[in-house]
């Protein structure tokens, strides 16, 4: 059982949280104000730091803390730090990035890692174990971390819009379309990830038709939604 400490906004360490908590020891920290006396006591028995926020907050936090995290796991999840971002805030640690996908009630999750060169073998098996208990773990180049990254991000903005389309679609009854629809992409997911294809989809054409034209604006609006957050 790992030692987790995880920083940034109680709103943020929720998911998060509650997907470590069911295998390890989780404690979590406002990342804005820590309790400097008890982070220094904290800090001696965790195993992994996992760091969640915005950048600005993140830069300011490790102005207090980057010294008293020798040769500790630092897992960032705040979007725009580089691993050489990350190795300047932190230079006496071992740092990472990480890509939760998805965060929230769920009971698994895909978790993406890069990590830098200071990482030894054993330090990677800490990351898989810690991860590894409450989903599936990915290592990855961080180049291939940052392109994974944008797809996903997406990908999830896409799903939104056509679940929310799918819904509307249904009306009155769209409470108990919602119930159903939800086990739908449950069902295709978990699919997917074994690698099994259902044999046909049925199709109704009428259905197909009323939703055909919003569906694909959605579509294109996620996209360009995306595209636009690119640097």
């Amino acid at each position: 059982m790992a030692k987790i400490l995880i920083l940034g906004s109680c709103a943020q360490q929720g998911g998060l949280a509650t997907l470590l908590s069911r295998s390890h020891q989780v404690s979590t920290a406002d990342a804005c104000a820590p309790n400097h006396g008890k982070f220094i006591e904290d800090a001696k028995c965790i195993d992994i730091f996992f760091l969640w926020g915005d950048e600005s907050r993140s830069r300011i936090l490790a102005d207090d803390i980057w010294h008293l995290l020798r040769n500790k796991l630092i897992v960032s999840l705040v979007p725009g730090l580089s691993l050489g971002n990350l190795k300047e805030l932190y230079p006496l640690s071992k740092v990472s990035r990480c890509k939760l996908c998805i965060e929230g009630a769920v009971d698994r999750a895909l978790f993406i890692f890069t990590t830098d060169r200071s990482y030894s073998d054993r330090d990677t098996a800490i990351l898989r174990g810690a991860a590894g208990a409450s989903g599936e773990v990915l290592f990855v180049p961080e180049n291939v971390f940052e392109n994974l990254s944008g797809q996903v991000d997406a990908s999830r903005a896409i799903l939104e819009e056509v679940q929310g389309i799918l819904k509307e679609s249904m009306g009155s009854d769209r409470d108990l379309y919602s119930f159903v629809l939800d086990w739908i992409l449950y069902g295709m997911g978990s699919a997917g990830i074994s690698g099994e294809t259902p044999e046909h989809l049925e199709r109704s054409s009428s259905n197909a038709s009323r939703i055909a034209d919003p569906l694909g604006q959605a579509v294109k609006n996620a996209l360009n939604a995306h595209k636009e957050k690119k640097p």
